[in-house]
């Protein structure tokens, strides 16, 4: 027989009724209440910062200086064949100065050119480009007058002497206003509209028009490079909890100008003064290793950052002392229930360092999170 039966809270009148059928089988089913039981969960609150394998917490690094593929043009008088097409050129400079050359004993001495003299340097066979992004080298410039107009240019060439791209001017990638000390330059093959081309020769051209005498410059350690890794830091569940990132602390110091009547007026460009970064911070979610392009953002500037979604505006704070400023701000995933991160498909919220932060006197980010493990 079936009886008629009530399940209360025992707080309010709310009441489950199971009702008592004539015929216990009219149905097609007895009488009952739906029962089911979960695994007891239990919950952690816990802070974790993002942590690289080998700078540990700080993000105050140079992750500009990571590349995972290089081709080496000229490195201490080794590398491609180098040949002075014109002008006198001087491809095994012993001239030594505090820091130069950054790589052994020799460089490139340009000091004698004058406009329009070229130099070649031949690797001997094709060159495919598809698995670079930029090439860079040193450059280190005792004179740079500003009348009229002077340039380095970098020119690319195939196997026919035929230019590939376009050229670039190393003086638009340097600061051609400091002597006597080694700048890199850095020059993306998107700006030599080169990606992806097949080359064989580099040419390097002085450019000297107009008052005044030519630019006087060495260079060394020419190489032809990818994007680099960067350094990733990132924040992962354990192997058998399930992680829900509540929210994310950014802070952030750096010697910037920032007195205290005006310590909210805080650049939008760049990062605490630092101009757009050349690569950008990159953050996203990883699963099984793998970055998806639609999961990751790129920041190159603090507007970006700033007006994402999840930041909220009384959650942005920043004080200093004319000397130097902090910025500390907030990504809060709370109304979400939390970012969820899941072991079974090894699943990482990272960020990339892929720029020079090393001017920063403090940089790091954390998450506070929650766990949940199975029981």
């Amino acid at each position: 027989m079936s009886l008629p039966t009530r399940i209360t809270d025992g707080v309010s009148t709310v009441k489950v009724h199971t009702p008592k059928f004539t015929n216990n089988y009219a149905s097609g089913i007895e009488s009952g209440a739906l029962v089911y039981t979960q695994p007891r969960h239990v919950v952690d609150i816990i802070t974790k910062p993002f942590i690289n394998s080998t700078q540990g917490l700080s993000m105050a690094v140079d992750g500009s200086i990571v590349p995972t593929v290089t081709e080496s043009v000229w490195s201490n008088g080794v590398g491609y064949t180098a040949t002075a097409l014109s002008g006198t050129w001087d491809f095994a400079s012993t001239f030594t100065a505090t820091g130069w050359p950054p790589t052994g004993t020799l460089s490139i001495n340009a000091t004698a050119t004058v406009n329009n003299n070229e130099a070649e340097l031949d690797k001997g066979s094709d060159l495919s480009l598809s698995s670079y992004d930029f090439i860079r080298g040193s450059i280190y410039i005792t004179s740079w007058p500003t009348s009229g107009t002077k340039q380095v240019l970098v020119e690319l060439r195939d196997s026919s002497d035929a230019v590939v791209g376009v050229t670039a001017d190393i003086g638009a990638y340097i600061d051609t206003t400091t002597f006597n000390t080694d700048q890199v330059f850095t020059i993306p093959l998107a700006d030599l509209s080169a990606e992806g081309a097949t080359i064989r020769k580099i040419v390097i051209r002085t450019v000297d028009i107009g008052g005044g005498q030519a630019p006087n410059y060495y260079l060394a350690e020419i190489k032809f490079q990818d994007g680099g890794t960067g350094y990733k830091y990132e924040i992962t569940p354990g192997s058998d909890k399930t992680l829900f990132i509540n929210r994310i602390s950014i802070q952030m110091e750096r010697a910037y100008n920032v007195t205290t009547s005006n310590q909210h007026a805080i650049g939008m460009t760049g990062l605490l003064g630092s101009g757009t970064l050349p690569n950008g911070i990159r953050a996203g979610i990883s699963e099984n290793g793998i970055i998806a392009a639609e999961s990751t953002a790129t920041f190159k500037d603090l507007r970006n950052w700033i007006t994402f979604p999840q930041v909220q505006g009384e959650k942005i704070s920043s004080f200093g002392d004319g000397t130097n400023t902090t910025l500390r701000f907030q990504i809060d995933y709370t109304e979400v229930g939390g970012l969820r991160l899941r072991p079974s498909l090894q699943e990482a919220f990272f960020y990339i360092i892929q720029d020079d932060l090393s001017s920063f006197d403090f940089f790091q980010i954390w998450a506070d999170c929650h766990e949940i493990v199975e029981e």
